[in-house]
């Protein structure tokens, strides 16, 4: 995940660089470096910035769907993956299910702290099936 991470704060400063690009180009530059904003572009930064992205022009959400599309690709990856894995997940669950009832079958007629031992067992095996990373 941290490498995903990684990918994305990279993506974010290349977009912030180009955005800052962007405005210094509109700016005039004073002889001493500093920079000048034009009024109408403070005007029209300000209004963006204070409008919520369904109230803005369609070329100004098209503006901002572009920016997305830098690293959107990225995030369908994960997503793709998250949805494998709750398959694979919910797979294991059902088989662990159908064993537990078979369990249950099995033990019919014992004692109950003899079947309270065997389910506690049953089900710690059980949950390191479900996440065999989660080892002490």
């Amino acid at each position: 995940m941290s490498e995903l991470f990684e990918t994305l704060a990279d993506i974010e400063h290349q977009r912030w660089s180009d955005w800052t690009r962007y405005q210094f180009s509109r700016c005039q530059e004073n002889k001493d470096g500093s920079l000048i904003i034009p009024a109408e572009l403070v005007e029209h930064w300000t209004r963006q910035t204070e409008t919520d992205y369904v109230d803005l022009t369609p070329a100004e959400q098209a503006s901002d769907k572009e920016q997305v599309h830098r690293y959107w690709s990225l995030i369908e990856i994960q997503l793709t993956a998250k949805d494998e894995q709750l398959k694979v997940a919910q797979d294991r669950v059902a088989e662990l299910e159908k064993i537990g009832l078979y369990i249950v079958d099995a033990y019919e007629g014992l004692n109950n702290d003899t079947i309270d031992k065997e389910l506690e067992t049953q089900i710690t095996g059980m949950s390191e099936a479900l996440d065999p990373t989660d080892k002490e």
